[in-house]
């Protein structure tokens, strides 16, 4: 009885515990299914794959109540995000008996994506088939989430290296790795391909380069200066490239070096750009010493001024530093007054204008001219000024000299008309005696045919010497200033046809055809001095005629011009004059070698003609070509006839004829 009760007791004991242990394996598989409601999202399907079981995490993270989602397939929560065979994959894996684990897009019920990693696992009946799965997801979306935006970080980063011609680097000082950016291995002109070591880069420098680069990395890593050097690379092609390179190492606490990193930007653009300013500074500062031309700038109180001002002022660059006080102390004593007026002036004009002298230290004085212009702010308060100082000492000395010239040759000048005048009129005196006999030996009858013709040889060599006479008493006037001009209104056909009057006899004598007075002159009207315009036109006549061609012919000619001006032409039909010896015409004594073809004249009556017309106002001047003859022309202001409206003339067509 005893030891029955005592088995019996046992096997109670027994299956006491063995209920205890049963209800602990329930409550941690209990805890278990909460651990993993909690975490995960759990679902199960049926072979068909529609939804049988969601847990409430599958909820709360697609957002879908329960009974939205029972009975529909997992198409509910496609994002479209993966294509077509990406499910397909899927789907045959699992009916196949297989585990398929990878990570999924799906959508919410708002239309937002979540991405999951997740396990599909097929339950297997006896035969082997699936009779339901069951799915077990974790939300990654965070995770996805920050890498995507990892990604673009990178991809910006990327882009903007390139954009920058920028690259990084990070050298690994342990284990001697080296890492660079895409950018890098082109910037060095290395195959994007090969393997990034130290060696290479060290290889890509240029030779003249390399020693220092080299030097700036021993002094970073060992006595942690900072790493910023400018180099050239030598490129495969033979072209040479700069870049700027910046870095610094990472220590650990005992001060040992970890990693050395660094960024790497191409930087030839910007050095060539410098080399263009340093030439172009130095073409300045060429261009400055050859006009012996300096500038200055004051803004904030600060002076500036350029090298060549301190060759112009003498002083040492080393010993001396540009003032405003220093300046004024270089400037002329005499000049100083009106220096300090001119610049009290130019803060109220805003400009400034002035040449000066200048006291060197060497006791010399310069000539110097100064421009400036102030700046204003909106409150008209002058903020800065900015001028050039040039060293014109030169060009003074040259202008006096050239007054002293010109002063000179005006009393020269002066004095060779008094003389012209006078000796003009000592000839003519006795030249009129002997014209006046050799008119009574004419006249005398019972001469023989000789006598006559030696008589009329003086008489044609003293009637051409005293028109020299007059012409040069003529130039001589003019030159002198002592020619007076009296400008009245003047009949243009009376004019011309007075001169076409004193001409036509000699017209006959050279067998010129010479033209009538044109119609088209009678009404018009110059503002001249009749006398000397009649002086003029005559000339151009005479000369058209004696310069002409055999059989030849002379016309005239009249056409308006612009700003109320009237030109009469003088048209030839002579052997004509190359343009390049037109100008010399107007000179005079110039003949352009007439005088060889036994041409009489003065190589004076043009000169005269030229500085007549000028002294009316007009304007005088030749068209000729060679072999097509010459037109001369003279051209006047045009006036009313005296008592008379100017609207009243009848105008032309600018070809000489009323329309």
């Amino acid at each position: 009885m005893h030891e029955g009760s005592g088995a019996r007791r046992v096997a109670c004991g027994a299956g006491v515990e063995k209920k205890r242990g049963g209800e602990r394996a329930r409550s941690d598989l209990a805890q278990l299914h909460d651990l993993l409601d909690r975490h995960a999202i759990v679902s199960e399907a049926d072979v068909d794959g529609c939804i049988t079981y969601v847990n409430d995490r599958f909820c709360e993270v697609s957002g879908y109540r329960r009974a939205e989602l029972i009975g529909h397939s997992h198409r509910i929560i496609r994002s479209g995000v993966h294509p077509p065979e990406f499910y397909r994959e899927i789907w045959d894996t699992i009916t196949a008996g297989r585990i398929w684990q990878g990570v999924l897009c799906n959508r919410r019920k708002d239309g937002s994506h979540y991405w999951v990693r997740g396990t599909i696992m097929p339950v297997l009946g006896d035969d082997g088939l699936p009779l339901r799965y069951l799915s077990v997801r974790t939300d990654i979306t965070e995770i996805i989430e920050f890498e995507q935006a990892l990604q673009r970080s990178e991809e910006r980063l990327r882009r903007a290296q390139i954009y920058a011609d920028v690259g990084t680097w990070d050298w690994d000082m342990v284990t001697g790795g080296l890492y660079w950016s895409e950018q890098v291995a082109p910037m060095l002109g290395l195959d994007p391909m090969a393997e990034t070591r130290y060696e290479h880069f060290i290889e890509a420098v240029h030779p003249d380069d390399r020693q220092r680069v080299i030097d700036a990395i021993d002094a970073c890593i060992w006595r942690g200066e900072k790493y910023q050097v400018e180099h050239r690379v030598v490129l495969p092609d033979g072209r040479v490239r700069w870049m700027l390179e910046q870095g610094d190492v990472t220590r650990d606490a005992a001060g040992r070096p970890l990693h050395m990193l660094g960024v790497v930007q191409d930087i030839t653009p910007r050095r060539q750009a410098e080399e263009k300013l340093r030439a172009a500074m130095r073409s300045l500062a060429n261009a400055q010493r050859i006009a012996r031309l300096g500038n200055w700038d004051i803004e904030s109180g600060e002076l500036y001024w350029s090298e060549e001002i301190y060759r112009i002022f003498g002083r040492d660059p080393r010993s001396f530093t540009p003032s405003y006080d220093g300046f004024h102390a270089a400037v002329h004593p005499d000049d100083a007054s009106l220096v300090r007026e001119q610049e009290q002036e130019a803060y109220r004009t805003g400009v400034f204008s002035l040449t000066h002298r200048i006291l060197r230290p060497d006791g010399s004085v310069r000539h110097v001219h100064q421009q400036a212009e102030v700046y204003f702010d909106a409150a008209g308060q002058p903020v800065r000024v900015s001028g050039t100082v040039q060293d014109v000492t030169v060009q003074v000395e040259r202008e006096r000299h050239l007054e002293e010239a010109r002063q000179e040759a005006e009393r020269a000048s002066q004095a060779k008309s008094r003389f012209l005048s006078s000796m003009s009129h000592e000839l003519r005196t006795p030249l009129n005696a002997i014209l006046g006999f050799a008119q009574l030996l004419e006249m005398e009858e019972g001469l023989t045919a000789d006598q006559r013709e030696n008589i009329d040889e003086i008489l044609h060599a003293g009637r051409h010497l005293l028109e020299l006479i007059n012409e040069v008493l003529d130039l001589a006037r003019i030159e002198a200033g002592h020619l007076h001009v009296v400008p009245e209104p003047v009949r243009c056909c009376e004019l011309v046809a007075e001169c076409l009057g004193l001409t036509r006899a000699m017209a006959g004598q050279h067998g010129i055809a010479l033209g009538e007075c044109p119609r088209s002159l009678c009404p018009v009207w110059f503002r001249a001095d009749r006398r000397r315009l009649k002086q003029a036109i005559v000339n151009l006549i005479s000369n058209a005629i004696k310069y002409n061609r055999p059989q030849g012919r002379v016309a005239l000619r009249i056409a308006r011009g612009p700003a109320g001006r009237v030109r009469i032409e003088v048209e030839d039909t002579g052997p004509g004059i190359a343009p390049d010896r037109q100008r010399q015409l107007f000179e005079p004594f110039e003949r352009l070698g007439a005088e060889v073809l036994g041409i009489e004249g003065t190589g004076i009556g043009l000169a005269i003609s030229k500085r007549l017309v000028e002294a009316m106002g007009g304007s005088i001047g030749v068209t000729s070509a060679p072999g097509e003859g010459s037109t001369f022309w003279v051209e006047l202001p045009e006036t009313s006839p005296p008592g008379a409206d100017r609207t009243t003339t009848t105008p032309t067509d600018g070809r000489g004829e009323p329309p």
